[in-house]
């Protein structure tokens, strides 16, 4: 299942070179869509098919399986335009790709986004569980999350279109700050429900702003930044889900809030540094 899930983040990719350049944002942004449905139907079928067969979640493991294999016709019949095999990929080496200009801020803004949004969104359920609140209640929170990461995807294609990758994304990387601050304000229910909202949207304009960015690039190193990001990314996911609770455990709710908000707004303060003498240098 993590195969098919490392594979499958480069449907957006896929899209993306599928479409014409005003296009490419928006092709992104309708892949990620799916969220939407997945935040609605998962927890829906996940419920149903617990107890199909005789050994629990047995039969949540075959609806998955069976969801899987609808992709299969859908990616054997895609065709890719022709340029992009005619085109020889060029070998850079890690260093000299890093030191290319907005490869750091598009690997920041994915990797970076995707790790304090999973450490909040992580921590959460802990959080609410030691507040008292019930399994349904944290349920709920991490559903209105879900929403909030990808309902958005219905116009942040278009917002970048028209404004740009970058700045879309430094608002994303405002609105994950501020939902880190909702949560630091009260331990309510509405609380949780808002700052977690607030902390899926922030990921959203972050991750479509910085595979934008991506997807822009030439096609002679497009190959080789995407593997570096995705790699980059799933290194600081897998390190962020592995450290959460040990963060939870030794910090606590509050700290850990602070600290998701001070790396995103880390980020943020690095874009614009490198914005700024990319003005001057011009």
């Amino acid at each position: 299942m993590g195969s098919y899930q490392a594979s499958a983040l480069y449907y957006r990719f896929a899209a993306a070179d599928s479409v014409t350049a005003p296009h490419k944002s928006t092709a992104i942004a309708w892949v990620l869509n799916g969220g939407i449905l997945a935040a609605l139907v998962g927890p829906l079928l996940a419920s149903m098919s617990v107890h199909w067969l005789s050994i629990d979640y047995m039969g949540s493991y075959l609806a998955v399986a069976a969801l899987i294999l609808l992709a299969l016709p859908v990616v054997a019949y895609l065709q890719l335009p022709k340029r992009q095999l005619e085109t020889q990929a060029v070998v850079i080496p890690f260093a000299v790709l890093l030191k290319m200009p907005g490869v750091l801020v598009a690997i920041f803004f994915c990797a970076g986004g995707y790790a304090m949004m999973m450490l909040v969104m992580l921590a959460s359920p802990l959080a609410m569980h030691g507040c008292g609140f019930a399994a349904q209640d944290a349920a709920s929170v991490i559903q209105w999350h879900l929403l909030g990461m990808f309902v958005p995807s219905l116009v942040t294609g278009k917002l970048i279109a028209r404004y740009g990758a970058i700045p879309i994304a430094l608002i994303g990387c405002v609105i994950l700050i501020l939902g880190c601050g909702v949560a630091l304000l009260d331990i309510k229910l509405v609380n949780f429900h808002w700052a977690l909202m607030l902390v899926g949207v922030g990921w959203n304009g972050m991750y479509i702003g910085g595979s934008m960015l991506i997807a822009q690039t030439d096609i002679t190193i497009r190959p080789r930044l995407q593997s570096v990001n995705e790699f980059m990314t799933f290194v600081v996911m897998t390190f962020t889900a592995g450290a959460t609770g040990w963060l939870y455990h030794h910090l606590g709710w509050q700290p850990l809030l602070q600290m998701a908000a001070v790396f995103v707004f880390v980020i943020l303060l690095f874009v614009l540094l490198n914005q700024w003498r990319a003005k001057i240098s011009h």
